[in-house]
């Protein structure tokens, strides 16, 4: 009665049928995270629509383009180069945003790095690592790190290295004296403890930090600062009843056999990363070769072999290992 008589009244949808009680609730259409895949939007004609998902990052797509175009001949690179640019193939600083170009350039320049500070620890507590260092900008950059093993990669030209440590819901590490038996801690000239603090004028190469102790009383036991084609191998005494000797028989790069004696508390072997046939052995000064024991006892027992004797302790690596401490 409003629009007149010729008005035509349009058929209405059927209402959807309501699901029984129960029934199991839909699926959703999302994909969990671990399934999700990188998905573009191309331009082409007509409507906007999303191109297929490709899991791969865009470089190598962009790559295997190029290994197409140059398998394909002049005449397809020709008809290549007048191809409108698409933007996977545009280079990868102008692909991604500005933020995530920062953070991509970050993690590149890890493996142009010329300093690396590592700190091992061990599990009474959680300690952080602080550096601090000025770098070809002149710009002060603050790195810091937590956990029981960390690294931490200073670019190059890295200058004014300050390294600090300290213990995650505690205070900062004490000054210890390493020349020293049982690693005393330092005072000032009024009394009060130093903190502990390694300074740089030039980025080291490679420097390795020891901490020990519990949550009050970390400290840094020793410090090994050595190249970085350099693996180190050391041999710590937990008590002072005797001399112990370590021995270290490798091969090196050119296939000769060399040798490495120390004997004291506290003994440290560089050896090449190239070294190869690396075998450790100890000895008691004045004594016999410490001999194998079942470390997967709590007490330790002697290993004894089929004639009921005690084999002496050997340690066999096929290739050089990076770091090894013997206690």
């Amino acid at each position: 009665k409003f629009f007149g008589p010729n008005t035509r009244t349009l058929p209405r949808a059927p209402l959807p049928a309501l699901a029984p009680r129960n029934a199991p609730a839909p699926r959703s259409r999302r994909r969990p995270p671990f399934q999700c895949a990188m998905v573009r939007c191309l331009p082409c004609c007509g409507r906007g629509s999303v191109a297929a998902a490709d899991p791969r990052h865009p470089d190598l797509v962009a790559a295997e383009r190029q290994a197409q175009v140059s398998e394909a001949g002049p005449a397809d690179d020709e008809a290549q180069a007048h191809k409108p640019q698409t933007p996977d193939d545009r280079p990868l600083q102008q692909w991604l945003p500005r933020a995530h170009t920062k953070a991509f350039q970050s993690a590149l320049n890890v493996t142009k790095a010329e300093s690396v500070l590592e700190m091992c620890c061990d599990h009474m507590c959680v300690r952080t690592m602080t550096v601090c260092y000025t770098n070809l900008s002149g710009k002060r950059r603050t790195l810091t790190q937590s956990g029981y093993r960390v690294k931490i990669f200073l670019p190059e030209g890295s200058r004014d290295v300050e390294v600090t440590f300290s213990v995650v819901g505690g205070s900062s590490l004490r000054k210890v004296d390493r020349s020293a038996n049982g690693l005393p801690f330092v005072k000032d000239e009024g009394g009060n403890f130093v903190p502990e603090k390694f300074e740089y004028h030039v980025g080291p190469e490679y420097v390795q930090y020891f901490v020990r102790g519990s949550l009050f009383q970390s400290k840094v036991a020793s410090v090994d600062e050595r190249k970085t084609s350099e693996s180190l191998l050391e041999m710590v005494s937990r008590d002072f009843h005797c001399v112990r000797t370590m021995r270290v028989d490798y091969m090196d790069a050119e296939g000769a056999r060399k040798s490495f004696t120390g004997s004291g508390y506290r003994v440290a072997c560089h050896l090449p990363s190239s070294a190869r046939d690396v075998e450790v052995s100890f000895h008691v000064v004045g004594g016999g070769p410490v001999c194998k024991v079942d470390r997967r006892d709590p007490t330790l027992p002697f290993v004894k072999d089929a004639n009921g004797s005690r084999p002496p302790e050997l340690f066999c690596y096929p290739e050089c290992p990076q770091c090894v401490q013997y206690e």
